[in-house]
C-alpha cells in the first residue's frame, strides 16, 4: 500500500468522501465541494454551499446531494457542479443525506426527519424528540436513525409511520448499520446489536467510553472506534471481542472494510490499515493531522480527508470486497461501506 496523490485545500475535511463514475467528491468544512479524478487527483470542478458543511455527499447519476449548517439541502449536477435545486429547511442539518431507491432521507437540528423525493419535494416528515446528528440507514422496508433524545428510531420508509423506538443510555450520533436482519449502533459507552424488525436488544458490548464511530459490519465481524483510543472488532453473532487495537487518541472516524483490511483514521493523525481477522497493523501513515472523516474505497484505492485540509489517495491490492450490506445505496456517510466505482 502506498500514497498515490494528494490535493491541498485551505479548509478542513471532517466528512467522508464519496466515489462515483471515476471521480471522488470531497466536501470541506467551509462548504467547498471538490470533484477530483480518481486516477490522479486532478480537479474536475469545484463549487460551494457558502455555509459550514459537515455532510457526506450522496450520489446518483444525475444528482450530488448535500446538506449544510445553513439549513439548506442541495442537489448539484455531479458532472459539472451546477445547481439542480436547493431547498431551505427550518433548522441546521448536521447529518448526511441517504439515498435509497427514489427517496432521500435526512434529519435536522430541530428533530425533524424527512423523506424527500429526488426532485426536492417533501414526501413525509417525522418529529423525533431531539436533535438529529445521526445519519440514516435503510433496508427494503424501514429506515433507521438515532437522536439526541437517547432514542433509536425505526420508521416505515414509505409512510414515515413509527414502527418502533428503543431507548439507549445516551444520545445516538453514530449512524446505524443494517446487516441480515440485524441493526448495529453505538451509544455513550456501548455497541448494541438489535433485531431490526422488533428493536429488541440482542447483545450489548460495553467499552466504558463514548462511541461516535459508526460500525462497519461484515458477515462475521463488527468493527468500530471509541473515545477510549481503541479500534474494536467483535463477533457479529455473539458480540465477543475478536481483537482491539490501541491508538494514541480518540477514534471518531468510522472504519471501512475491504479485501480483508480495516481502514480507519484517528485523532492521533495516523491513517491505519489493519488485518480484519487479527488487528495486526498492515500499513501506518502518520502526519495526517486529526482524522475524523471516514475512508472511501474504489478501484483498488482508498480516499481520506484530514483536518489539515489535505485529500489523500492511497493505492492497495489485496483480496476482495467483504463488506456487503445493502444500506449504502449512494451514501458512504459513516457507514463503514463505500460505493465502489
Amino acid at each position: 500500500m502506498r500514497p498515490l496523490w494528494t490535493y491541498r485545500t485551505t479548509s478542513a475535511f471532517v466528512s467522508s468522501p464519496s466515489v462515483f463514475d471515476g471521480c471522488v467528491y470531497f466536501v470541506s468544512v467551509a462548504g467547498e465541494i471538490f470533484c477530483l479524478r480518481i486516477a490522479d487527483g486532478t480537479l474536475v470542478w469545484k463549487t460551494s454551499t457558502f455555509a459550514e458543511t459537515r455532510s457526506t455527499p450522496a450520489l446518483t447519476p444525475n444528482g450530488l446531494f448535500i446538506a449544510d449548517y445553513g439549513s439548506v439541502i442541495w442537489s448539484f449536477n455531479p458532472k459539472s457542479g451546477s445547481v439542480n435545486w436547493r431547498k431551505i429547511h427550518d433548522a441546521a442539518i448536521f447529518s448526511s443525506p441517504l439515498i435509497y431507491e427514489d427517496q432521500l432521507f435526512v434529519g435536522d437540528a430541530k428533530g425533524d426527519f424527512y423523506a424527500l423525493l429526488l426532485s426536492g419535494e417533501v414526501g413525509w416528515r417525522f418529529a423525533a424528540g431531539g436533535e438529529i446528528n445521526s445519519s440514516a440507514c435503510c433496508n427494503d422496508r424501514n429506515v433507521y436513525f438515532g437522536s439526541d433524545d437517547y432514542q433509536l428510531y425505526c420508521l416505515d420508509k414509505q409512510s414515515g409511520r413509527e414502527v418502533w423506538h428503543k431507548q439507549t443510555d445516551f444520545w445516538v450520533t453514530s449512524t446505524p448499520a443494517y446487516h441480515a436482519g440485524d441493526l448495529f449502533v453505538g451509544s455513550l459507552s456501548a455497541m448494541l446489536k438489535l433485531d431490526a424488525l422488533s428493536g429488541e436488544i440482542l447483545w450489548r458490548y460495553d467499552t466504558q467510553s463514548e462511541i461516535e464511530s459508526s460500525p462497519a459490519v461484515t458477515s462475521n465481524y463488527v468493527v468500530f472506534g471509541g473515545f477510549d483510543h481503541h479500534i474494536y472488532c467483535l463477533e457479529r453473532q455473539s458480540g465477543k471481542v475478536v481483537w482491539k487495537f490501541q491508538t494514541e487518541d480518540i477514534v471518531f472516524s468510522s472504519p471501512s472494510v475491504h479485501g480483508g483490511l480495516v481502514f480507519v483514521g484517528g485523532y492521533d493523525g495516523v491513517f491505519y490499515a489493519l488485518d480484519l481477522h487479527t488487528g495486526e497493523v498492515i500499513f501506518r501513515f502518520p502526519g495526517c493531522s486529526v482524522i475524523s472523516a471516514s475512508p472511501a474505497i474504489a478501484q483498488g484505492k482508498v480516499f481520506i480527508g484530514g483536518e489539515d485540509g489535505i485529500a489523500r489517495c492511497f493505492e492497495f491490492q489485496r483480496g476482495a470486497v467483504v463488506s456487503d450490506w445493502p444500506m449504502f445505496r449512494g451514501n458512504s456517510s459513516r457507514t463503514g461501506f463505500s460505493l465502489l466505482g
